[in-house]
C-alpha cells in the first residue's frame, strides 16, 4: 500500500508549526513527544 501526502494550505501549516513550537516552549514537552505530534500531524 502506497501513502500519498497532499500538501496543507500555507495558512494551515503556519498554525501546525505555531502549535509545534507551543508544546515544546510553552508546556515544555520533550523534545521526542513535540517529534511524535509533528510526525503525526505531516
Amino acid at each position: 500500500m502506497q501513502e500519498f501526502l497532499i500538501p496543507a494550505k500555507p495558512d494551515l501549516q503556519a498554525a501546525r508549526e505555531t502549535w509545534l513550537k507551543t508544546l515544546a516552549h510553552e508546556r515544555r514537552l520533550s523534545p521526542e513527544t513535540v517529534e511524535a505530534y509533528e510526525r503525526d500531524t505531516r
